[in-house]
């Protein structure tokens, strides 16, 4: 080639170049708002964040704020060290859908076939049941403090794995809701493991960390390792800075370290895979609606959905003090990054801040949106009738309304009722949230719900030597642990050897409410002689663990 011409093409290809890196860039005055979000972190030496913008190919903002380590006084920079808690749930969902498309793996095999040592559930629950959380199992962690840490002090990936083991019933039937659980997660670990026939560290190593070169990332199977540029956690409390000692030492839901750099990487990934990889990718962001055709946009370890007509991918994590938070709108090529280590939720928000000022506002496009109004202004029923409806209702997992009578009027706390019908009634000033009777069920409808919530008159609870019948211990065979119901001077305690007692209370004759941290609510069970046999604990996300009541 002659030598003109060889420079010519060199100067034609930094000219190209320089306008790729041009188009890629953040104007300064886009960069001091970015700033701004984040001055509060830099005001005084407290724990901070890291955060990033991805445009394209190119991690165009990249930037610390307030200390990754309080002890040395280090600065967090983009190559810090972060625990990434939940946003790891992406990389071991990836890890299952590269082996799906390698045939290794089916969506729609009982879990049974990957980890044969699981005790019969009740239901088939299959490996797309753990990828978008409708499989009903518990969740590890809720139930790590009722079956004891043992020594270390470590919620490791073997003693998960045990706790999981030991159970042989469900939330719910598979794929009849979407409800999130780490333990589907760290099942999924498992699977790679066993199917992949290396641990999950080298797997993930291998076909995520190594080919899209993110040297500083890793899933932690050993606890006591070193971790040079770690940023710790922290939190603060009686008006000083504590660390915030992370104790969960899973994988799959968790324990992936990597840095904001790493991250960069990963983000870009969203929508430039390579070669095969784009079919994986494909398998990764697709959803599974619940057996009731009800949409669920929960992939393959990442929400999917659409905000202002634009297709977004959203995960975040929350962990002793770290928050972690990845948003990525891959149609636009563009993506957000923010870790935090100092038990702050706002960064949250400042990824939703970020990108506000990126993405132009979309016009309203209008469309046929349906709103219904509610029948209103129907006269009262028979007074006598409609006060009879007054009393206690609960849930199985302990949600509870209390109905009173005031005034001529239902009342729900201190929002009165409407009549709609001469059996539907709604908040005067809420017309959206109803209250339908039937009998001895209350029917519970909202807009912020996808169904209603079913709950049953809890009707008059024992008093007197009738509360000797609840005495007595209770115990998991899913759990190996037991809880003591005693009377002491009238009232019911029920107590914990490791997490304490606290005083219940019974809201009709099956239902006990505490105020304790470690169990809220609990639903007795009887044999046919009415002889209670023992209780569910039905406490938020955990249901239907039983403790029998032992003789």
């Amino acid at each position: 080639m002659p030598p003109i011409i060889r420079l010519l093409l060199i100067i034609v290809l930094l000219t190209y170049s320089a306008n790729l890196t041009t188009a890629q860039s953040l104007p300064d005055s886009t960069r001091d708002k970015i700033d701004r979000l984040f001055a509060q972190w830099d005001r005084q030496p407290i724990p901070g964040c890291v955060a990033g913008v991805v445009m394209g190919d190119q991690l165009v903002y990249a930037k610390g704020f307030g200390l990754a380590q309080l002890e040395q006084r280090l600065a967090s920079t983009p190559e810090s060290i972060y625990y990434m808690c939940s946003v790891s749930k992406q990389f071991a969902g990836y890890a299952v859908a590269y082996l799906v498309n390698e045939g290794k793996i089916r969506l729609e095999e009982d879990i049974h076939t990957y980890v044969p040592s699981l005790q019969d559930l009740g239901s088939k629950v299959t490996v797309e049941n753990l990828l978008h959380h409708t499989s009903g199992l518990r969740d590890d962690i809720r139930l790590m403090d009722l079956f004891g840490l043992g020594g270390s002090g470590l919620l490791t990936q073997e003693l998960g794995m045990r706790i999981i083991r030991q159970q042989h019933s469900l939330n719910f039937e598979p794929g009849t809701k979407y409800a999130y659980s780490n333990s589907n997660y760290v099942l999924l670990a498992e699977i790679v493991a066993h199917v992949s026939g290396t641990s999950f560290r080298r797997f993930t190593d291998s076909v995520i960390f190594k080919p899209l070169q993110m040297t500083n990332s890793f899933f932690a199977d050993d606890p006591y390792a070193l971790m040079p540029g770690l940023a710790p956690s922290y939190s603060f409390s009686n008006g000083q800075w504590r660390n915030a000692r992370q104790q969960v030492y899973t994988l799959g839901d968790g324990g992936l370290f990597t840095s904001l750099q790493d991250m960069s990487k990963w983000v870009r990934h969203y929508w430039s895979p390579d070669g095969a990889t784009q079919q994986v990718m494909q398998l990764f962001t697709a959803t599974q609606p619940l057996k009731d055709g009800r949409r669920n946009y929960y992939a393959m370890g990442i929400s999917v959905d659409t905000v202002n007509g634009r297709r977004r991918l959203l995960h975040n994590g929350s962990l002793a003090g770290y928050r972690t938070v990845v948003l990525a709108y891959p149609d636009q090529q563009l993506g957000f990054v923010v870790f935090g280590n100092g038990s702050d939720n706002a960064v949250y928000n400042k990824v939703m801040e970020m990108s506000d000022l990126l993405l132009p506002p979309v016009a309203n496009q209008g469309g046929n949106v349906r709103t219904e109004s509610p029948t209103t202004g129907t006269a009262l029923p028979d007074s006598n009738k409609v006060r009879k409806l007054a009393g206690a209702y609960i849930a199985a997992n302990g949600y509870r309304v209390d109905v009173s009578w005031q005034r001529g009027a239902l009342y729900v706390g201190s929002n009165e009722l409407a009549p709609a019908s001469f059996t539907e009634f709604y908040i005067r000033n809420r017309p959206a949230v109803r209250y339908r009777f039937a009998g001895e069920t209350l029917q519970l409808i909202s807009p912020a719900m996808a169904l209603p919530i079913e709950l049953q008159s809890a009707g008059a609870a024992p008093t007197g030597a009738a509360l000797k019948n609840y005495v007595g211990r209770y115990h998991s065979d899913e759990l190996d642990c037991r809880f003591t119901i005693s009377l002491q001077e009238g009232k019911l305690v029920i107590e914990h050897i490791r997490l304490g007692k606290a005083d219940m209370v019974l809201v009709g004759p099956d239902h006990g409410v505490t105020q304790a941290a470690f169990i809220r609510h609990l639903l007795f069970t009887r044999d046919h002689r009415g002889r209670i046999t023992g209780f569910d604990y039905n406490d938020g996300d955990i249901m239907h663990l039983h403790f029998s009541k032992e003789r």
